[in-house]
């Protein structure tokens, strides 16, 4: 179940990987499903894409962490090579998906027209 998603940051590179334990662990400290994060239009996603989702994507699925490991600390080391947060987000996001209990789609862009949404 645990398929590997690998990312560099400089030199370094990590390895994300979630079991259902991870996952579970994700939810209780964010509060909320991995299922109703990852459902919904393109308004909810980017409610839903959060720093701490992200945070505690790196906490709980981030291969080889210390025990005190601070997954805001990977993120300011990740700001200061030039990668913004939904590119780390991502990660964590395929990460999720290679667990093959999810099929994580992006939503389409939507338009609001006389209370019809409509897309571009």
């Amino acid at each position: 179940m645990k398929k590997p998603t690998t990312f560099k940051i400089g030199e370094r590179e990590y390895t994300l990987a979630f079991s259902v334990r991870a996952l579970a662990n994700m939810e209780r400290s964010i509060g909320r499903s991995i299922l109703s994060i990852i459902t919904g239009n393109q308004a909810s996603w980017m409610r839903n894409m959060t720093i701490d989702f992200t945070a505690y994507g790196l906490k709980y699925g981030l291969q080889g962490a210390e025990k005190d490991f601070d997954p805001y600390e990977l993120i300011d080391y990740a700001f200061e090579h030039g990668m913004e947060l939904n590119e780390l987000t991502g990660y964590v996001l395929l990460a999720i998906e290679q667990t093959g209990l999810f099929q994580i789609r992006m939503p389409e862009p939507t338009e609001e027209k006389t209370g019809k949404t409509e897309k571009k």
